[in-house]
């Protein structure tokens, strides 16, 4: 026996990747650099649960690329009548880390600084430490960022131009 959905009844009646609402709050110093990050993830399971994984990922990661040294993120899951979810395109950290780069660049403009900037001071570096406490030990983002930048056509200022992934100096801490 063979069942076919059509494009519609697919969406209708399978498993799909679920909404996130993300509220993220950041504090930092004049300089830019972040001090802390409050998140709130509120995800819409549908009818049941058939994993909590999207939004146990979304949580943990939310901070993106960043060196934040206070993080606080509480999650919560809302049952709804749509259908159920589950895991799927992204795993729930593409729709958190969407959030905090949407954040970083409100945040560029509201202090007037460059976004680029901004990213490049807070990207994480070799030995610094995630939310879930993980120590980084082979980190080329600074080195990325750059590629980047020059793929899209844009100078970044000799000060970016020169940072590396490397470890942070204790005076940057």
């Amino acid at each position: 026996m063979k069942f076919t959905c059509t494009r519609s009844e697919a969406f209708l009646t399978d498993y799909q990747g679920r909404d996130l609402v993300t509220n993220v709050e950041l504090a930092m110093k004049a300089d830019g650099t972040f001090l802390a990050m409050r998140a709130t993830n509120i995800s819409n399971l549908g009818a049941r649960c058939v994993s909590l994984s999207p939004l146990a990922k979304g949580s943990a990661l939310i901070t993106g690329s960043y060196a934040i040294p206070n993080v606080h993120v509480e999650g919560y899951c809302v049952y709804t009548n749509k259908t159920p979810s589950s895991s799927m395109r992204g795993f729930g950290v593409f729709p958190a880390t969407f959030a905090c780069e949407m954040q970083m660049n409100k945040i560029a403009h509201r202090m007037k600084i460059d976004p680029w900037q901004l990213r490049f001071t807070n990207a994480y570096r070799e030995g610094d430490q995630t939310p879930t406490r993980r120590v980084l030990d082979s980190v080329y983002l600074i080195e990325t960022m750059k590629a980047c930048a020059r793929k899209a056509g844009v100078e970044l200022p000799g000060s970016l131009a020169s940072m590396t992934s490397a470890k942070r100096r204790e005076a940057e801490a």
